[in-house]
Protein backbone atom coordinates (compact mmCIF):
# COMPACT_ATOMS: atom_id res chain seq x y z
CA UNK A 1 0.00 0.00 0.00
CA UNK A 2 2.79 2.55 0.94
CA UNK A 3 4.61 1.72 -2.06
CA UNK A 4 1.16 2.30 -4.37
CA UNK A 5 0.56 5.39 -2.81
CA UNK A 6 4.27 6.73 -3.43
CA UNK A 7 3.98 6.09 -6.79
CA UNK A 8 0.47 7.41 -7.10
CA UNK A 9 2.42 10.64 -5.13
CA UNK A 10 0.06 10.49 -2.32
CA UNK A 11 1.44 11.93 0.57
CA UNK A 12 1.62 9.76 4.03
CA UNK A 13 -0.45 10.57 6.48
CA UNK A 14 -1.35 13.86 4.65
CA UNK A 15 -3.86 12.21 1.80
CA UNK A 16 -3.58 8.43 3.33
CA UNK A 17 -2.93 7.09 6.75
CA UNK A 18 -1.58 3.54 7.02
CA UNK A 19 -1.04 1.32 10.12
CA UNK A 20 -0.18 -2.64 10.07
CA UNK A 21 -2.44 -5.27 12.45
CA UNK A 22 0.95 -6.39 13.51
CA UNK A 23 4.16 -5.02 15.31
CA UNK A 24 6.94 -5.79 12.87
CA UNK A 25 10.39 -5.23 13.75
CA UNK A 26 10.93 -3.38 10.43
CA UNK A 27 8.23 -0.99 10.74
CA UNK A 28 10.00 1.57 12.06
CA UNK A 29 12.91 1.64 9.59
CA UNK A 30 10.30 2.19 6.25
CA UNK A 31 9.50 5.56 5.12
CA UNK A 32 7.29 7.07 6.45
CA UNK A 33 8.21 4.86 9.74
CA UNK A 34 4.88 2.30 9.83
CA UNK A 35 2.43 3.00 12.65
CA UNK A 36 1.55 -0.18 13.99
CA UNK A 37 -0.73 -2.24 16.67
CA UNK A 38 0.83 -5.15 18.75
CA UNK A 39 -2.11 -7.10 19.51
CA UNK A 40 -1.67 -10.10 21.65
CA UNK A 41 -2.12 -13.37 19.59
CA UNK A 42 -1.26 -15.95 21.63
CA UNK A 43 -3.37 -14.47 24.33
CA UNK A 44 -6.38 -14.39 21.73
CA UNK A 45 -5.55 -18.02 20.36
CA UNK A 46 -6.20 -19.07 23.63
CA UNK A 47 -9.19 -17.11 24.26
CA UNK A 48 -10.53 -18.42 21.36
CA UNK A 49 -9.74 -22.01 22.22
CA UNK A 50 -11.76 -21.78 25.88
CA UNK A 51 -14.60 -20.25 24.10
CA UNK A 52 -14.87 -23.61 21.72
CA UNK A 53 -14.55 -25.91 24.69
CA UNK A 54 -17.00 -24.30 27.14
CA UNK A 55 -20.26 -25.87 26.88
CA UNK A 56 -22.00 -23.02 27.64
CA UNK A 57 -20.42 -20.97 25.00
CA UNK A 58 -21.13 -23.96 22.21
CA UNK A 59 -24.77 -23.90 22.32
CA UNK A 60 -26.36 -23.75 18.22
CA UNK A 61 -26.81 -20.40 17.77
CA UNK A 62 -24.87 -18.89 20.23
CA UNK A 63 -22.00 -15.77 19.78
CA UNK A 64 -18.90 -15.03 22.53
CA UNK A 65 -17.66 -11.31 22.05
CA UNK A 66 -13.89 -12.07 23.14
CA UNK A 67 -12.32 -9.02 23.41
CA UNK A 68 -8.73 -8.26 23.90
CA UNK A 69 -6.30 -5.23 24.34
CA UNK A 70 -3.29 -4.04 22.63
CA UNK A 71 -0.98 -1.57 21.88
CA UNK A 72 -0.27 1.35 19.11
CA UNK A 73 2.99 1.99 18.26
CA UNK A 74 2.70 5.53 16.85
CA UNK A 75 5.02 6.72 14.07
CA UNK A 76 4.48 8.96 11.03
CA UNK A 77 2.60 6.60 8.66
CA UNK A 78 -0.79 8.22 9.65
CA UNK A 79 -2.07 10.94 11.60
CA UNK A 80 -2.44 11.06 15.15
CA UNK A 81 -4.92 8.72 17.21
CA UNK A 82 -7.43 9.55 19.61
CA UNK A 83 -7.59 6.06 21.56
CA UNK A 84 -10.61 5.51 23.57
CA UNK A 85 -10.57 2.71 26.01
CA UNK A 86 -13.80 1.00 26.87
Amino acid sequence: IMEKAYQRDIRLPDKLSVIASNTYSFARFLYPPLTTIALPMYRAGGRAVETLIDPQLTKKGQFANIIVTGSVHERKSCKPINCVEG
